[in-house]
């Protein structure tokens, strides 16, 4: 269920959400933040995969208050009357103009994204069919307005045609992602993950999915991934704001969920660790 509530931060000022032009026709960089029971799961490292991408796309490090962006979650989470289990709070970087933009600090926007049944990090009790979708985003790797445009155009997509979600194949037919957060290939015992374009942050998803693979004695390696290897894979899989996707099908191939249940052990602890970040 999607919902973007009442309000939202434009820095440290709640201001009315139907105020979002800015949002609609700019640019920007973007995190997308988990929280279980108002409380944000690795805030630290997603504000700082973001100020990175802002940096190499800008030319200036924004300054991030961690302690001041975790309490306006909380207040906007509660002000809009979100459900407490799990909730995903989307936070905008927006550059000021061309000629300020090494100068002066971006304005930061919080806005509610969407809500989950999650209590913790979980394995989806859903297992989704997959569309591949053939298209190339500028600044690959980057979390910007025009690669979340994009992904909300190809998932819309993917539901017209009855697929549950769409993975993003390039030019180059080279499985990239689901959106922008990380898909691996599980084959004879090891999990392959897309190779990162040049500059591109990892992301924090992707670092808790080899972090999973790590501790459930998963071996991962990082290559380029033709799509080709999908009709060769034992099982697709794909880490988002709440957890693991195991997916069902894509392609007309079927895929087992046998790496999935062992990586579903470990994200409990991944899910305590992330409230304390």
């Amino acid at each position: 269920m999607t919902r973007t509530g009442d309000s939202i931060w434009l820095n440290d000022t709640l201001v009315p959400a139907a105020d979002t032009e800015r949002l609609l026709t700019g640019c920007s960089i973007y995190a997308d933040v988990a929280t279980i029971d108002y409380r944000p799961l690795y805030l630290t490292a997603q504000l700082a995969c973001a100020a990175s991408s802002y940096e190499t796309l800008y030319g200036l490090h924004p300054a991030c208050d961690v302690t001041a962006i975790r309490r306006r979650i909380l207040h906007l989470q509660e002000r809009n009357r979100l459900p407490r289990q799990g909730n995903t709070l989307r936070l905008f970087f927006l550059p000021p103009a061309v000629e300020e933009r090494t100068l002066r600090q971006p304005d930061l926007l919080i806005v509610c994204a969407e809500t989950t049944i999650c209590h913790s990090y979980e394995t989806m009790s859903l297992r989704p069919t997959a569309l591949l979708v053939n298209y190339e985003v500028p600044f690959a790797g980057h979390r910007t307005s025009l690669s979340l445009a994009a992904d909300r155009y190809m998932q819309e997509f993917a539901r017209s045609k009855d697929f549950h979600l769409a993975l993003h194949v390039n030019r180059a037919n080279r499985l990239v992602s689901c959106g922008d957060y990380p898909v691996g290939v599980v084959r004879e015992g090891r999990l392959t993950l897309p190779q990162l374009p040049a500059e591109a942050p990892k992301s924090v998803e992707r670092r808790l999915l080899e972090q999973a693979c790590s501790l459930a004695d998963l071996p991962v390696e990082t290559r380029d991934l033709p799509a080709e290897e999908l009709a060769e894979a034992d099982e697709v899989l794909v880490f988002g704001p709440h957890g693991l996707h195991a997916v069902l099908s894509c392609s007309e191939h079927y895929y087992y969920n046998l790496a999935a249940r062992r990586l579903d052990r470990t994200l409990a602890r991944l899910t305590a660790e992330g409230l304390k970040a």
